[in-house]
């Protein structure tokens, strides 16, 4: 009975610890904040996002994510395409209008305005979940560090 409760106290330390340890390797960045749309907020085109970073020396750019993952810290966007075998196959390739059709977006500005999603749609017209994602790029379009926000919005298609 003991060593059971030894093993308890042991048990109840290692985890304590390494709670401890792992609160330090993990912090929220708050330096990028999505001004609009608001969280589950129910939107139409044209959708208008906003955006604040405190450090505005740092980025060059800004990468917009629309229900993709961005690309990995230190990677290029272009990378993005590299599965892509219509894609790679003709020259220019991707280009803004492929990226578009992705969900992706790059601005220098701390605001977009997008006309057109290539996202698919429900059937019946209803409104769907989307999830928005900002992070920072340099002048050669590649991601710089961790730093990113996220929201998630409703999409509804206006009835003609």
């Amino acid at each position: 009975m003991k060593s059971a409760r030894i093993a308890v106290v042991a048990l109840v330390v290692a985890i304590t610890m390494n709670g401890c340890t792992l609160q330090g390797d993990f912090r929220l960045d708050e330096r990028l904040q999505i001004m609009a749309p608001g969280d589950r907020q129910t939107v139409t085109l044209p959708l208008r996002v906003r955006w604040r970073f405190d450090n505005e020396s740092e980025a060059a750019r800004f990468g917009v994510f629309i229900d993709r993952a961005p690309v990995r810290v230190g990677e290029n966007i272009d990378a993005l395409a590299r599965n892509d075998r219509d894609c790679t196959s003709r020259p220019g390739c991707p280009d803004e209008s492929w990226f578009q059709a992705q969900g992706v977006f790059v601005t220098t500005k701390a605001g977009l305005r997008i006309d057109t999603l290539g996202i698919p749609f429900d059937a019946r017209g209803a409104r769907e979940l989307h999830q928005l994602t900002i992070v920072i790029l340099d002048a050669q379009a590649r991601r710089v560090g961790e730093t990113a926000a996220s929201v998630e919005f409703f999409f509804e298609r206006e009835q003609i």
